[in-house]
């Protein structure tokens, strides 16, 4: 790290600006002009096939999806598909995601090229979350030897949760912090906040989450999935993101042309709220576009005592369109979503209003055997905190006025970011090389400075290669990165190298292990080295520290997999060992009555185990056990790190059924958590008890239209402090028993 002259760093700004805006051009032109160019360079080649099951028979209807390529095909009475044509050379990979109702869904890999294929899928059995191997898959981009969680919207919409984020904490190894509905912060494997990425529609989330009462936000409708990416390989998306990934996929098009719509609405005992939403799609031949809209509204949350937890409410607002076009030669895709979200910040009356805008663009070009998508975005990020009660029929302040909608914190984030990547499959080997980047500036409004106006510009550039021979995988990953941070006083250079390795082998047909070893690398944030004022949202003073190094993570995963037809067990151990691991530490002074809280860094060292077991009795078909346990352990130099969560057991029993006499999709779900007392705790956090809580669901299709769902959460109205909540130290407690009505409609 060199600390500049101000004069020498806006000469370094700017070098790097150029240099970004360039590249961000020459991925525009190439996304623009290379489909002219390239198919003249190619031919156009289908694949096509034959799926039958074991004992030989033809399944018919099976869904046949690239999903790169955003084509689809659905098998005829004879088992029979095309999928294509495209143009590309003949030796190009395609990787199909297989899927029909009563058998295991499967990847294929082929050449484009090959002659008719002949398929075999295996009846379903019980699967915990997937080991993704192949490179070249959308699922999880194919970069990752890891175990990814994948986790299904449906599944999501089944709990009684406010929001498919405070949902995904049902995941082992996945906590939330938390201040009431509207205030939600992801916790993987004991790491939060600026070490963990999220990921919307490939695109990466900045939502300002200095403050650990900075939650994420955006649309959550048009989602198809959530996959969770814990342990090394995550760096891809990142050098910082070595606490994980939250990838935020995106429903395919539609396999057929036509038109769909759907509307969703639910309401919430707990807290008299109301989530409306909409969505129509159409796909014709070449092209496809979907708009969507929403609505939620929760007021003060009841406790389990009668009482409402005050300053508790939250609203949002929310609107995405999304187009495509899709021809022989790839394809090109872009949307634009915005949510403007206002909730309270309990423990006082202060609010937050947090506004933000996405604008992307991704193209998906073949040219031979590789395969070229560059990507460019635009966010920005509008966060506002205020000191003065918040009233939802009137948010530009205090609530019986009319005065400026300035607040104490009136931070605006706008961010250029631009992503291009190359791969390519030939025999044993899979390459994929790419460069990213981002140009950001941050500029305040309001009176008081809390984090001074300052630019952010990274470029970065990795290169992974993945090698498979006969159940062996092994992959290499390299990536550079280069950071200037700049504000009118100071400017600091970063630049750093991060690898990983990784391998998985098939012990037999029925079990596999895995091993990962990674460094990563993060930056400090803006906040951390400048930020010097009353935090609002956190009721506390906070100081950065200029004198911060570059966090530095060595992290190593090791994981062992059984499926059989009926048992499926999973076990990961992890240990991850941070260099200048920053926190917020008290100095024991205060200013105005509020306490007055540094950045700091220490060595620390995260570990811990994941454990997964399921069984589904032949006895009882549909019938479906599940249990995930999860522990963490967090300590540094000086002691217990904080926000670490307890050891935790979920476990489920899930009762799924096609049909039931006029319905279909029938399902019952009943889910407990049992969570330790967290005891090991670091300065200034106070011991938290032990709890249990339970769950309920249940819910049908009826006339194949129309999908009714009912959940409790908390279903014995427990009153329970989690450790990672953020008012814990007030004393206030999670909602009561809360009951929820889902009904959603499809119209075609």
């Amino acid at each position: 790290m060199n600390l500049q002259q101000c004069s020498e760093g806006k000469n370094s700004n700017s070098a790097i600006t150029v240099f970004s805006l360039l590249v961000s051009a020459f991925l525009m032109c190439l996304s623009i002009f290379s489909p002219l160019t390239l198919v003249a360079q190619t031919s156009s080649y289908s694949l096509s096939g034959t799926i039958m099951s074991q004992e030989g028979i033809p399944v018919s209807g099976a869904n046949v999806y690239s999903h790169i390529l955003k084509l689809g095909a659905i098998t005829n009475k004879f088992g029979e598909f095309t999928l294509g044509p495209v143009n590309c050379g003949p030796s190009y990979i395609v990787i199909c995601q297989i899927s029909s109702v009563g058998y295991r869904t499967k990847l294929v890999r082929s050449k484009i090229s090959a002659s008719a294929l002949k398929i075999r899928l295996d009846k379903d059995v019980l699967e915990l979350n997937e080991v993704v191997i192949e490179t070249q898959s959308d699922i999880s981009e194919g970069v990752c030897l890891v175990k990814i969680a994948t986790i299904k919207v449906e599944t999501l919409d089944r709990s009684s949760s406010p929001s498919r984020i405070e949902a995904l904490s049902s995941e082992p190894g996945v906590e939330m912090i938390s201040m009431g509905a509207g205030v939600l912060k992801p916790v993987i494997r004991g790491l939060s906040g600026l070490r963990v990425a999220t990921l919307f529609r490939g695109t990466r989330i900045e939502s300002q989450a200095w403050g650990a009462e900075h939650g994420i936000y955006f649309p959550e409708q048009g989602i198809d999935r959530v996959e969770i990416i814990r342990g090394p390989s995550a760096l891809v998306y990142g050098s910082d993101a070595f606490g994980g990934v939250l990838n935020f996929l995106p429903e395919n098009p539609m396999v057929d042309a036509g038109r769909e719509t759907n509307i969703s609405l639910r309401g919430f005992s707990s807290t008299l709220g109301l989530q409306a939403s909409f969505q129509t799609k159409k796909r014709s031949r070449h092209a496809h576009h979907a708009f969507s809209g929403g609505y939620n509204y929760h007021n003060d949350y009841v406790l389990p005592s009668g009482l409402v937890a005050e300053n508790s409410r939250y609203k949002q607002f929310f609107a995405q369109g999304v187009w495509g076009y899709i021809k022989d030669w790839g394809k090109i895709e872009g949307v634009y979503s915005s949510s403007y979200n206002t909730s309270g910040l309990m423990g006082g009356d202060g609010w937050q209003q947090s506004g933000d805008h996405l604008l992307s663009t991704t193209a998906t070009v073949i040219s031979g055997d590789w395969l070229i998508k560059p990507t460019i975005g635009y966010q920005l990020n509008h966060r506002k905190e205020f000191d003065s009660p918040l009233g939802f029929y009137n948010t530009s302040g205090n609530s019986d006025t009319t005065e400026t909608n300035v607040g104490e914190v009136d931070l605006s984030l706008r961010i250029l970011r631009f992503d291009a990547q190359a791969l390519k499959s030939q025999g044993e080997f899979t390459w994929r090389i790419g460069s990213q980047g981002f140009i950001s500036t941050n500029l305040n409004d309001a009176e008081d400075i809390f984090i001074p106006d300052a630019s952010v510009n990274e470029v970065s550039a990795y290169s992974i290669s993945t090698w498979e021979r006969k159940g062996l995988v092994f992959q290499a990953a390299v990536r550079y990165d280069t950071r200037t941070i700049s504000t009118i006083d100071m400017s600091i250079n970063y630049a750093y190298p991060s690898y990983s390795l990784g391998a998985t082998y098939d012990l037999s047909d029925l079990s596999s292990i895995r091993a990962n070893f990674s460094r990563g690398n993060r930056a400090p944030g803006l906040s951390e080295l400048v930020v010097d004022g009353l935090h609002n949202g956190a009721y506390r003073y906070e100081i950065g520290n200029i004198d911060l190094q570059e966090e530095r993570s060595n992290s190593l995963d090791l994981g062992y997999q059984l499926q059989l037809e009926n048992v499926a067990f999973d076990c990961s151990l992890y240990r991850n060992a941070i260099q200048d691991y920053i926190f917020l530490s008290p100095t024991g002074y205060t200013v105005e009555d509020y306490k007055v809280f540094e950045f700091n860094s220490t060595d620390a060292e995260l570990s811990g185990l994941e454990l997964g077991l399921s069984f589904r009795p032949n006895q009882i078909p549909g019938l479906h056990f599940s249990n995930a346990l999860s522990y963490v352990r967090g300590r540094s130099v000086d002691g217990n790190l904080p926000l670490i969560p307890p050891l935790n057991l979920h476990s489920e029993v899930i009762y799924e059924s096609p049909a039931f006499k006029s319905l279909t999709d029938v399902y019952i779900n009943v889910s407990s958590d049992l969570v330790a007392s967290a005891i090991s705790v670091s300065v200034g956090e106070s011991v938290s008890p032990g709890y249990g809580v339970a769950n309920f669901s249940f819910g049908a299709t009826v006339a194949h239209h129309v999908t009714i769902g009912v959940a409790a959460n908390n279903l014995f109205n427990k009153e329970y402090i989690p450790h990672l909540s953020l008012i814990k130290n007030l004393g206030i407690p999670q909602a009561g028993r809360s009951m929820s009505l889902r009904i959603a409609i499809n119209i075609f």
